[in-house]
């Protein structure tokens, strides 16, 4: 029905989650403690509970892994509204590719491309965005 899964959207919260912590000033504890734990999980103290190493898996998961590397090196992290771009790339239309994959596994790749396409908003609404709305009853 196009919705994302529950998985996708707690991915994507503390995806949203890391970028804000990143983007913290470093006179707040939260973000010493999250630097001081971040850095000592990529140094070899691998815990294997907790935030750092879910946010971890989930930015290996998503091909997001050199924007860790980047601000554990230089501390430079994109903006709000980069990252948030940077996410809807990248998480939304990886679980639209999957699913659309796993339709074409599951019905066959004649019919499931065929009739399930990666989520847009149908033709009439943009008809009706661009058109005066007593044009589109006909």
């Amino acid at each position: 029905i196009g919705v994302t899964s529950l998985e996708t959207e707690i991915d994507y919260r503390k995806l949203q989650f890391f970028g804000q912590l990143c983007r913290l000033p470093n006179k707040y504890n939260a973000k010493q403690l999250f630097v001081n734990r971040l850095l000592r999980y990529l140094s070899d103290d691998k815990q294997t509970l907790g935030f750092i190493p879910d946010i971890y898996r989930i930015l290996t998961k998503y091909d997001l892994y050199n924007y860790l590397v980047n601000y554990s090196k230089t501390a430079i992290f994109p903006s709000k509204y980069a990252w948030k771009y940077i996410l809807r790339q990248k998480v939304l239309i990886h679980y639209s590719n999957t699913m659309l994959m796993r339709l074409g596994d599951k019905m066959g790749p004649s019919y499931g491309m065929n009739i399930f396409s990666i989520n847009r908003p149908c033709f009439l609404w943009q008809l009706s965005r661009h058109n005066v709305l007593q044009q589109c009853h006909y």
